[in-house]
């Protein structure tokens, strides 16, 4: 699953005072955060201009909030905020030798959560690098951005923003790292980042616009352009090659079959007897092709049913072709539905396919759940499931 991050962008003009970068971490008191990292950026800092980007026109989520007035902010939709007691000062401001405009943070919104918007670049030039201050909420996101050129062409720039709350994932490097966040509830003691990205831009034409990723979850605080040939102490963004002769594409066939929704019982056994010995045969004649099936009681009711069926899922089961990804009796609500209630869902349906095809069920498989209590996955990972797929 592709997940997007939320970018923040700069251009700096001629910033030749010296600025010092620290660590947070210690509630307050600041610290030299980078070491030697500091050398190879002072040499890319020789070797590049660098062309902050005011963002401030753009700024649509509000990503900060005091502790003492929680809802003032709500960084990842869900009421969690950077806290502004540990935010560097607004406007100019260094990382790793790369100058940004800093947001402010006590007047509404302060970073950009990516939806298509378009970041006019002024002046057009010919830059090499994209440089990026930003995290993304609720999860590691990838997405692409469309570079826009002043003759009427573009291109396509991919960028990689990781969880704010996690480690990174696509190569960034730390710009900000806070100790706490604030939530609702106040002070939560859960690390945060605000990271630095960059991606290269190919060929030398003149950029005129930058039209960020279609996705709320990436924030973008600041972005830097950087005009110049040597761009080799940059954070590389890991991502995928675009080669499509360089990835392996896996297809496994599933089916999601409601056991009573708008139709009657025997009409589920029917639908779950047609499906299932098709797919027998599928498998009989293409040894590769793959299929998994969830909800015991789908499984139950070929074996009471159609028991020449469930003998052909036994052979499958076994070689390999058919996974059983049913951690529950059926796929049900797993958000009105007590603890106990799901917990006795996980027993009987692990019990059922460890004595009927010898397999312990690790996976709960629940994509067309309307909720998913925050309870589930201690559930889970109590009741003996190691992966969750919704």
């Amino acid at each position: 699953m592709r997940k997007y991050c939320v970018i923040v962008l700069a251009l700096t003009f001629n910033f030749s005072a010296p600025f010092s970068v620290f660590d947070r971490r210690q509630g307050g008191e600041t610290s030299p955060l980078w070491g030697g990292h500091l050398s190879a950026f002072s040499s890319l800092a020789e070797a590049a201009d660098f062309f902050p980007i005011d963002l401030a026109p753009y700024f649509n989520n509000d990503g900060i909030a005091p502790l003492d007035n929680p809802i003032d902010g709500n960084f990842d939709f869900g009421g969690s905020s950077f806290s502004p007691d540990l935010m560097p000062k607004p406007g100019k401001t260094v990382v790793r030798n790369i100058p940004f405009i800093f947001p402010e943070i006590s007047k509404g919104k302060n970073n950009v959560s990516c939806e298509g918007q378009r970041i006019e670049i002024k002046p057009a030039t010919e830059y090499s690098a994209v440089l990026v201050l930003g995290s993304s909420s609720n999860g590691d996101f990838e997405g692409t951005a469309q570079l826009q050129f002043s003759d009427g062409t573009g291109s396509s720039l991919d960028l990689g923003l990781s969880d704010w709350c996690r480690e990174p994932s696509y190569g960034e490097m730390t710009a900000f790292a806070f100790p706490y966040r604030t939530t609702i509830d106040g002070r939560q003691d859960i690390s945060c980042n605000i990271w630095l990205q960059s991606a290269m831009i190919k060929g030398k034409k003149k950029l005129s616009g930058i039209i960020l990723p279609m996705n709320e979850n990436m924030h973008v605080f600041a972005i830097t352009l950087a005009a110049g040939s040597d761009t080799s102490a940059l954070p590389a963004m890991k991502t995928l090659s675009q080669d499509p002769k360089d990835f392996t594409l896996h297809l496994v066939g599933h089916a999601h079959i409601d056991m009573n929704w708008l139709w009657l019982w025997p009409e589920t056994v029917r639908v779950c007897r047609l499906t299932f010995s098709d797919m027998a045969k599928k498998m009989a004649e293409y040894p590769d092709f793959k299929f998994s099936q969830s909800q015991a009681a789908a499984y139950l009711a070929i074996e009471e049913k159609h028991p020449d069926v469930f003998e052909d899922i036994k052979k499958y089961v076994k070689n390999g072709q058919w996974e059983i990804t049913g951690g529950t009796w059926v796929e049900g609500d797993m958000n009105m539905a007590s603890g106990e209630a799901i917990v006795r869902q996980i027993l009987y349906a692990k019990r059922y396919f460890k004595e009927k095809f010898d397999k312990d069920v690790e996976i709960c498989w629940e994509p067309d759940t309307f909720g998913h209590a925050w309870t589930v996955p201690q559930i889970l990972a109590k009741s003996g499931i190691k992966y969750y797929y919704f």
